[in-house]
């Protein structure tokens, strides 16, 4: 894995911790495959930059009075990527965030990676994944994601080892994929990043 990740999400007192827990530990996993992540988020504040920063992992501040997933969240998404010295691989995982947004930010990076389990707005992304839906992911998604895109459900409960989870497939020539699984927080993700960041990737 070679290029940057960059993980867009953010943490408060109404929002809780688990975006960015999550985020954490897969910013953790793409380390362990030689990637740089970092992280952008808005006003995480004094906690949240420390733990950033005991793990080697940096922040870029989006300001407080700056709406998550409006415009001006975009443009300064944009302003951090523009002084990338490479296009990344975009993360987001956030609930204010949809197509709108990442039509904005696209020309500027790589690929767009979704973490989503509303399945209640529209998305411009080349992989989308919902922890949480188990058996309607491609049909909750069918409309959501660009009509040229395809859409993938993985029917298992958890990824038990690091080779490409059972009942994942590709279609040769897909640009993107839709993947519902299921990651309870409980379950550090780890095992299903190699694919996610690395198998995907290579297929696009």
């Amino acid at each position: 894995m070679t290029m940057p990740v960059v993980f867009r999400t953010d943490a408060s007192s109404d929002l809780g911790m688990g975006h960015f827990s999550r985020c954490m530990s897969l910013a953790h996993a793409v380390m362990n495959l030689g990637a740089s992540p970092c992280f952008i988020m808005r006003a995480p504040g004094t906690a949240l930059r420390e733990r950033l920063e005991t793990a080697g992992i940096g922040c870029h501040e989006i300001e407080e009075d700056v709406e998550p997933g409006s415009e001006d969240d975009a443009r300064a998404t944009l302003a951090f990527l523009k002084e990338m010295a490479e296009p990344c691989l975009l993360l987001v995982d956030h609930y204010a965030i949809s197509r709108s947004w990442e039509l904005l930010v696209r020309p500027w990076v790589q690929k767009i990676a979704i973490i989503d389990d509303l399945a209640d707005r529209a998305h411009d992304c080349d992989l989308l994944v919902d922890q949480n839906r188990l058996f309607d992911g491609v049909e909750a998604y069918a409309e959501l994601v660009p009509p040229s895109r395809s859409c993938w459900s993985v029917r298992a409960t958890r990824f038990c080892g690091r080779s490409l989870p059972s009942g994942v497939r590709f279609r040769a020539g897909a640009t993107a994929s839709c993947v519902g699984c299921w990651w309870p927080l409980v379950d550090p993700i780890l095992p299903g990043i190699r694919w996610l960041f690395c198998g995907h990737w290579s297929r696009a």
